[in-house]
Order: C-alpha cells, then sequence, then structure tokens
C-alpha cells in the first residue's frame, strides 16, 4: 500500500504517519524544501519527498506534478494537511481520480466548501436548528453600523472572513468607536475576501468533536477541550485534553444525518458559562492535535 501525503511538513503529517499502520509506505510531497526537516527531523515512515510547484502560483501545474507524483510512485491513496491545500486538492479530486488510479480522502469541493465556508454553514444550522453565534454577512463597510442595529447584535462584536486559515483576518471589536477606527483595517479585508461576517462575541470554554464519517455516518468520533490555544480568543490547540462530552457526537451525529459528509473533520464550539454549546465552526480536514487523537486510541487515518 502506498500513500502520498501532500503538504507533508506540519505537524498533521506527523500524527498521520503514526496513524497508519507500518506495512504502509508513505511519500510525502512539498512546495517548499526543508533541509532541516528531510535530513534531521523526518519521520521515520517517510520514505522520500517530492517536489512539486505552489498551487497559489499554478493550480493546474500543481495537479500535473500531483498525478505525476502518484503514477511514478503507484500510489493507493492521497492525504492532505491543512486548510489551503485540503480546499485546492478537494476542488480537483475529479481530477486526480478520474486520471489515476489513487482515492483522494477528501470530500467532493461542494459538499466540502459547504462545511468550511462559516457564512453557508450558519444557513445549514439555521435551516437544522443548531445553536450558532449571531451573525450576519456584510460586502459594503458603510452598512455595518445598520445591518448591526437590525440584527440586534451588541458589543463586543468579532469581524472574520467567511473562509480563512489560522484566524486570519479576525477582528475583535469592544464598541462602536473601535468599529469606526478599524474602518481601514475592515476595508481592506473586504478587498482580500469581497465579504465578511460580524458576529456577536460569545464568551466560554473552547471545545472540539473531532470525527471520521462516511457519507454522513459517524466512523469514529473524540471529544477533547482546549486548554491552550495560539491566541487568547482561540486559534490552533497548543494543550487539548481528551473529555468525554456525548452531547457533541451527537450533534455531530444529527449535523451529518442532514449533510452527507465523507472523511475527516472537526466542529469547534464554546460552551457558555450556563452549559449551552454555540457551534463556531468546521474544520473539513485533520487536525494540528490528530497525535493526540490517535494516542487516545483512534486511528482516524487507519
Amino acid at each position: 500500500m502506498n500513500i502520498l501525503v501532500i503538504n507533508c511538513f506540519t505537524k498533521v503529517f506527523v500524527g498521520i504517519a503514526d496513524g497508519i499502520d507500518q506495512s504502509a509506505n508513505i511519500y510525502g510531497s512539498s512546495a517548499g524544501s526543508s533541509f532541516i526537516f528531510e535530513n534531521f527531523l523526518k519521520h521515520r515512515k517517510l520514505r522520500k519527498v517530492f517536489r512539486h510547484i505552489s498551487p497559489q502560483i499554478d493550480e493546474s501545474r500543481f495537479i500535473h506534478d500531483t498525478l505525476s507524483i502518484i503514477s511514478q510512485n503507484s500510489i493507493d491513496f492521497v492525504f492532505v494537511t491543512g486548510d489551503n491545500y485540503t480546499n485546492i486538492v478537494s476542488r480537483n479530486k475529479q481530477i486526480i481520480e478520474d486520471n489515476s488510479k489513487a482515492i483522494v480522502f477528501v470530500d467532493d469541493y461542494n459538499r466540502l466548501i459547504s462545511l468550511t465556508n462559516k457564512w453557508e454553514m450558519f444557513q445549514l444550522c439555521k435551516t437544522y436548528n443548531f445553536p450558532t453565534p449571531a451573525t450576519i454577512l456584510f460586502t459594503d463597510y458603510s452598512k455595518i453600523a445598520n445591518l448591526i442595529n437590525d440584527e440586534g447584535i451588541t458589543f463586543p462584536i468579532v469581524i472574520k472572513p467567511p473562509i480563512a486559515t489560522g484566524s486570519a483576518g479576525y477582528l475583535e471589536i469592544s464598541n462602536p468607536v473601535e468599529l469606526k477606527n478599524s474602518k481601514n483595517k475592515i476595508i481592506e479585508l473586504l478587498n482580500e475576501h469581497e465579504a465578511l461576517l460580524v458576529q456577536e462575541f460569545v464568551e466560554g470554554e473552547l471545545h472540539d468533536v473531532v470525527f471520521c464519517a462516511n457519507e454522513g455516518k459517524l466512523v469514529s468520533a473524540l471529544t477533547q477541550k482546549r486548554l491552550l490555544s495560539l491566541y487568547d480568543f482561540g486559534g490552533g490547540g497548543i494543550i487539548n485534553q481528551t473529555t468525554d462530552e456525548p452531547e457533541l457526537i451527537s450533534f455531530a451525529e444529527r449535523f451529518l444525518s442532514h449533510v452527507p459528509y465523507s472523511g475527516v473533520a472537526n466542529f469547534d464550539f464554546i460552551k457558555r458559562s450556563n452549559g449551552e454549546y454555540v457551534l463556531l465552526e468546521c474544520n473539513t480536514r485533520f487536525w494540528g492535535t490528530t497525535q493526540l487523537t490517535i494516542a487516545a486510541g483512534l486511528k482516524m487515518p487507519q
């Protein structure tokens, strides 16, 4: 069994490699070079690293390079790490599978992006009555104040892109004066993302449910609590604790009964002081603490 992990110089790669049986031949691919990783910190299971062009530079060439790697090394299965790479590979999944024997472990793009895009996911939550923060979408800075007032959202508020990586573009705004003073930054973000979300600020504990699903049915799932994250408001988990929260796993089951998703993902929640869970987002890829999931006994990559 030959496996290719695209974007292999990440901590998530270590979790994927540790979660796959010893009998597999694991190859990696990367757009950048890393002498230290390849010569000193390379995972013991990584047989070889291949180069490809960055998909941000030339997406079509990236797919061509990936297909060449798959063909030349008889790759059976393809994994991906990172939001950007996952989205790009998902968008080109059919091309890869139609032109090789490999199976790509990401879902079809239309379904994947409906969860990755926070606004689209919130519309699904509204349809099926799942709790989310009060949220509005805007494309014009001049209309923010009226939209906030019409929706009844009170300060502090959060402004963020519908699709982002590592909390990029996140703004926390305490009052109307700060909103006015942030005009240039917000317009800059609008020019980059075309639309932004305004969301009520929700205070509480950060909890996740990580899972693997097949056509909307849970294969395995685990809950965890983020004790320390990259930022005060969230971001990647630095210290996570495995927990047992049946309510979150039940949420995942109910959500997936409406959205027949296939692949791995994690739902991010905030638990209010009254015990209510509010869904913040869904990340349709392996999570930063994949190794913790495996250490807890769930070899989800396998």
